[in-house]
C-alpha cells in the first residue's frame, strides 16, 4: 500500500516535472554541485578554497570535497575527526552506518586518506578540546565490532589522563523522570542567572526535553 502511495513521487511527480521542463531542488543541487566540481578541475582557482564543517554525507558533496582537497590551494576541515582511532575499529566505523565517525571515514576511504594522515587544524582563539576528554569520547563511541578491547583500557590508558578527562563533568542519578526534568532545568537556571553564561541541554529524548521545557515555564522562562 505504501509503495503504491508513493509511486505518486517516483512516478507521476518526474512526468510533472518534465512536462513543465522543471528539476526539483535535490536535482538542481546535484547539478550545481557537478558543475562547480568539473569547473574547478579544468582550471583551479588561484584563490583559496575552503571546504569546512561538510562530512560529505551527499555523494556528489563528497565529490566535490575530493576535487577541493586537490587544489593547490584547497583546504577540507573535517568535524570532530577520531585521529587516534587504530585501523581495525576505523574498519569497523566504516562498516557501521550508524556510527558518529561513519560518513567521516566514507569520505576518508573515497579519499584513500586514514585519520592519522590528516592534519590537526588549530584556529586562534578558539578554545581548543581537550585531549583527554577528546578521547574518552571516542572510546565510549567505539563501534559494537570494537567493544571487546575496553577489557584491556586498564592497561593501555593514561588513568590521570582519563581523570582529567572528566573535570568539571557531574554525574546526577535521579529516581525519575520527572525528578530528572527539575534536575536539568534548576541547573539550566542558574547558568541563566550567571552573567556571560550560556547553557544547552542536548537529549535524544524528546520527552525528556518537553518536561524541561514545562519546568522551566513555570519560572517564565521559553526554551526552544
Amino acid at each position: 500500500i505504501t509503495l503504491r502511495f508513493l509511486s505518486v513521487l517516483t512516478e507521476q511527480w518526474p512526468a510533472v516535472q518534465a512536462a513543465e521542463g522543471c528539476i526539483g531542488p535535490a536535482e538542481r543541487r546535484r547539478r550545481l554541485l557537478e558543475a562547480q566540481a568539473a569547473a574547478w578541475t579544468r582550471q583551479p582557482p588561484p584563490d583559496p578554497i575552503i571546504a569546512a564543517g561538510s562530512t560529505g554525507s551527499i555523494p556528489v558533496t563528497a565529490a566535490l570535497l575530493a576535487v577541493v582537497a586537490k587544489l593547490p590551494n584547497g583546504t577540507v576541515i573535517l568535524p570532530g575527526l577520531d585521529q587516534t582511532v587504530d585501523a581495525a575499529t576505523w574498519a569497523a566505523i566504516g562498516a557501521d552506518p550508524v556510527h558518529p565517525q561513519h560518513t567521516l571515514a566514507r569520505l576518508l576511504a573515497g579519499l584513500e586518506v586514514a585519520p592519522g594522515d590528516v592534519a590537526v587544524w588549530s584556529a586562534a582563539g578558539l578554545p581548543e578540546t581537550l585531549p583527554a576528554r577528546a578521547r574518552i569520547v571516542n572510546l565510549a563511541l567505539r563501534p559494537a565490532a570494537a567493544t571487546g578491547e575496553w577489557r584491556g583500557l586498564a592497561k593501555t590508558e593514561d588513568h590521570s589522563a582519563l581523570a582529567t578527562a572528566l573535570t568539571d563533568v557531574q554525574r546526577i542519578d535521579c529516581p525519575g523522570p520527572g525528578e530528572e526534568a527539575t534536575v536539568i532545568a534548576l541547573i539550566l537556571r542558574k547558568a541563566l542567572r550567571t552573567p556571560d553564561r550560556r547553557a544547552a541541554l542536548v537529549t535524544p529524548d524528546r520527552g525528556l526535553a518537553r518536561r524541561v521545557a514545562a519546568t522551566l515555564r513555570r519560572w517564565d522562562l521559553a526554551v526552544d
